[in-house]
C-alpha cells in the first residue's frame, strides 16, 4: 500500500560524524600510563613505538601521541604489551556540524519541537522534543559504511544529486534495463536510508555512508506483481544482502513469498505495516509480508512528530514489531528535488537505515540479534501501548549503544582491535600463514615461519618465501601442482562438479540437470503452446472463457482489457498456476465492445513468452 503527498521544494540542517582519515600519513593514539613514571621513562615509551607527543590531556597520566599510519597496528600491539601502559587506543576524528540545509525539517531524525509537516505537506503542526530516533547521537557510533540495503520498490532516480555515490547497480522487473523510478515512491524511500550527509544539499539519510541496490517491482502507478516481489526477495537473499526494505504489501499471505523469506535467514526483511488504520492481528485484514511470523521479518508502523499513531497506520500487538516516523516525511523525489510523503512506507526505511548502522558497527550480528536489538531498544510510549510487540518507537542511539563496536566482525571490539577494519586472530589482525606473526609485520605472510629466519638462503635475505611459480600462495616445495594456480589444501584444482547437461550450471544447483538451458534455474523456459477465448452470452449476461496451455509447469498471467475510446482499460488481472500445463479463467459481467486478452508465461527459469488475443462482446 502506498500513501502519497504533494512534492515539496528543498529543505533542512544536520549534525555530526567522524570521517576516516585513510589518506593521512600519520595516526594518533591515546596512551594512559601507570603512575610514577619519570619524564625520561614516558619519552622512552613513545620512542619505542616511533611516536611523538601531540597533547597532554587533563585526564590523569594520559597523553596523545602520533605515529606513522603504517605503524598503527604494531604500535598499538607494543603499547598494550608494555607493563607500564594502562591503556592504548586509537584517537578518532570527530566532525562537529553538518551543512545539509534541510536537516532541521527532518523531525524524525532530530526533533526539537519544530514545526512538522502534516499528511500531504501543505501545513505544519508543532512536534514534541525528542520524539525522534536520536540520529545525531547515533552517528557518533556508525554511519553505515560498507553495508548494502536492497530497496524493493519502484526503482530510484539514479542521477539525483543527493544520492550520488550511494547507489549500486540494481534490476528492473517492470520494463527491464536500469531500475529508473517513474513513480517517486522508491526514490523517496531510498533517500531516507542513504541520502548523502555533509554535501551541502537537501537532506541526510539515516545511514548516509551505506549503499542501496534498487530492485524495481512497481510501475509508474505503484502497481506490481507478487511474483516479481518474491523474485526480488530471492535475488537479494542470494546476493547475501543483509537488509531488505519492502515498503509494500497486500492483504493475505502468499505461500511462495513466505517460503523465499524463510529460505534466507541471514537477510532481515524490513516491511511496512500498511496504511488502512486496521489491526494486523486480525487475519481478515492482515497486511503481508508484515504479518509473517518469521524471525527475519521486522514489521514497522508509523508515528507522527508527537510519538502518536496517525489514523492511517496499521498496528498489531502481535504482528507489528516497532513504530518509526512516518507522517509528513521529507525525502528525495524523482524530480531531482525533494517531496513530503506519508505512510508506513516512509516509516520502514528509518528502521532499515538503523539496521545498516548496526551492521556497520558490528558485522558479527546475526539477523536474529539485529532484529532483537532494534525491538528491545525502542523508546516505549503509552500512546503506542499495547499496539505493537515493542510498545515503542525505534531509537538509533540506544540500539547502537547496546552493541559493542566490531566493524570487521572478528569478535574483537574495535577499542582493543589493532586492525579494526581487517578480521584476524592476532589482536584482531590477519595472519594468513598462521605462524603467530600478523601479516603487516610478517616478512613472508603466505609461508609459516615464526622465527622469520631466511630459510631459503636467498641473497637479499628479506623474504623467506620459497619459489611459487603458479602464484597461488603455496610454495613449490609443498605444492602438489606447482604450475597450476589453486588455492586449495594441496595446491591442485579439484575435479569439476557434475554438469550432465553442460549448460554451465552444476547439477547440485540445476533444477533440470538433464536439460540444457541457460536460464536462472537451469530449466528450459515454459512456452505458451495454446490460447483461446470463447465469449458467451446468456440473456443479458456476457462472459468469456480464457484457456491457455503451456509446454511445462508455469505461472500464467492473464490481463483482460476493454477498449474505451482510444485506450485499453483493465477489466481483470489474474495470475494462475498451470495444472497439467493448462489454465482456465472465466470472467463474467462483461460489457459490450472490443476486448483483448494479454497472456504471459513465467516459471522459475524466467519469462517464457506472451501472446495477445482480440475479441468482441456483443
Amino acid at each position: 500500500m502506498v500513501l502519497r503527498a504533494l512534492p515539496l521544494a528543498l529543505l533542512t540542517l544536520l549534525v555530526l560524524l567522524p570521517q576516516g582519515a585513510a589518506a593521512e600519513t600519520t595516526a594518533r593514539i591515546i596512551v594512559q600510563r601507570d603512575s610514577g613514571l619519570s619524564a625520561s621513562e614516558r619519552a622512552g615509551i613513545r620512542a619505542d613505538v616511533g611516536g611523538e607527543l601531540v597533547d597532554i590531556l587533563s585526564v590523569p597520566r594520559t597523553e596523545v601521541i602520533e605515529v606513522p599510519r603504517a605503524r598503527l597496528a604494531s604500535a598499538l600491539r607494543e603499547l598494550r604489551n608494555n607493563s607500564d601502559v594502562a591503556l592504548a587506543q586509537r584517537d578518532r576524528p570527530v566532525r562537529a556540524a553538518s551543512n545539509d540545509p534541510e536537516f532541521g525539517k527532518l523531525w524524525g531524525l532530530h526533533n526539537t519541537g519544530q514545526p512538522a509537516y502534516n499528511f500531504n505537506g501543505t501545513s505544519t503542526y508543532t512536534g514534541t522534543g525528542d520524539a525522534d530516533i536520536d540520529l545525531p547521537e547515533a552517528w557518533t557510533m556508525s554511519s553505515g559504511t560498507g553495508i548494502t540495503v536492497a530497496v524493493v520498490d519502484s526503482g530510484v532516480k539514479a542521477n539525483h544529486p543527493d544520492l550520488s555515490g550511494r547507489l549500486l547497480s540494481g534490476r528492473d522487473w517492470v520494463d527491464g534495463g536500469a531500475p529508473e523510478d517513474e513513480d517517486g515512491h522508491g526514490t523517496h524511500v531510498t533517500g531516507t536510508i542513504v541520502a548523502n550527509r555533509d554535501n551541502g544539499l537537501g537532506i541526510a539519510g539515516v545511514a548516509p555512508r551505506a549503499s542501496v541496490t534498487p530492485l524495481r517491482v512497481l510501475d509508474e502507478n505503484g502497481f506490481g506483481w507478487t511474483s516479481d516481489v518474491v523474485d526480488a526477495f530471492q535475488v537479494a537473499g542470494e546476493q547475501g544482502i543483509r537488509v531488505v526494505n519492502a515498503s509494500l504489501g497486500f492483504v493475505g499471505p502468499d505461500d511462495l513469498e513466505r517460503q523465499v523469506i524463510a529460505d534466507h535467514p541471514n537477510t532481515l526483511y524490513v516491511t511496512a505495516a500498511g496504511n488502512a488504520g486496521e489491526d494486523n492481528d486480525d487475519a481478515e485484514v492482515a497486511e503481508y509480508p508484515c504479518s509473517y511470523t518469521l524471525v527475519n521479518v521486522l514489521c514497522v508502523a508509523a508515528t507522527n512528530a508527537n510519538d502518536a499513531k496517525p489514523a492511517f497506520s496499521n498496528y498489531g500487538e502481535n504482528s507489528v514489531d516497532v513504530f518509526a516516523p512516518g507522517l509528513g516525511i521529507l525525502s528525495t523525489a524523482n524530480t531531482g528535488g525533494y517531496a513530503v510523503m506519508s505512510g508506513t512506507s516512509m516509516a520502514t526505511p528509518h528502521v532499515a537505515g538503523i539496521a545498516a548502522l548496526l551492521l556497520a558497527r558490528n558485522r558479527s550480528l546475526s539477523t536474529t540479534q539485529l532484529k532483537s536489538v532494534i525491538i528491545n531498544t525502542v523508546d516505549q510510549r503509552s500512546s503506542l501501548t499495547p499496539i505493537s510487540v515493542s510498545n515503542g518507537r525505534v531509537n538509533a542511539r540506544a540500539a547502537l549503544a547496546s552493541v559493542p563496536a566490531n566493524r570487521d566482525g572478528d569478535g574483537l571490539g574495535d577499542d582493543s582491535d589493532a586492525c579494526p577494519d581487517q578480521a584476524g586472530p592476532l589482536a584482531g589482525c590477519p595472519d594468513a600463514d598462521h605462524d603467530g606473526i600478523p601479516d603487516s609485520a610478517d616478512n613472508c605472510p603466505t609461508v609459516a615461519n615464526s622465527g622469520q629466519q631466511n630459510t631459503d638462503g636467498r641473497a637479499d635475505g628479506g623474504d623467506v618465501c620459497d619459489r611459487d611459480r603458479d602464484n597461488d600462495g603455496r610454495p613449490d616445495t609443498s605444492d602438489a601442482c606447482p604450475t597450476v594456480y589453486a588455492v586449495t589444501a594441496n595446491g591442485c584444482l579439484p575435479p569439476p562438479p557434475p554438469n550432465r547437461d553442460r549448460d554451465g550450471r552444476i547439477d547440485a544447483i540445476d533444477a533440470c540437470p538433464t536439460e540444457y538451458a541457460l536460464t536462472k534455474d537451469g530449466c528450459p523456459l515454459a512456452a505458451l503452446t495454446g490460447l483461446s477465448t470463447k465469449p458467451r452470452k446468456r440473456g443479458v449476461r456476457r462472459s468469456v472463457v480464457v484457456k491457455a496451455s503451456t509446454s511445462r509447469a508455469a505461472r500464467v498471467r492473464i490481463l483482460l482489457q476493454r477498449k474505451k475510446g482510444r485506450k485499453w482499460v483493465k477489466v481483470k488481472r489474474r495470475t494462475l498456476a498451470s495444472q497439467r500445463n493448462r489454465v482456465q479463467l472465466t470472467v463474467k459481467r462483461l460489457k459490450r465492445g472490443r476486448h483483448r486478452i494479454v497472456v504471459a508465461v513465467y516459471s522459475n527459469a524466467g519469462l517464457g513468452g506472451s501472446a495477445t488475443r482480440y475479441f468482441k462482446v456483443r
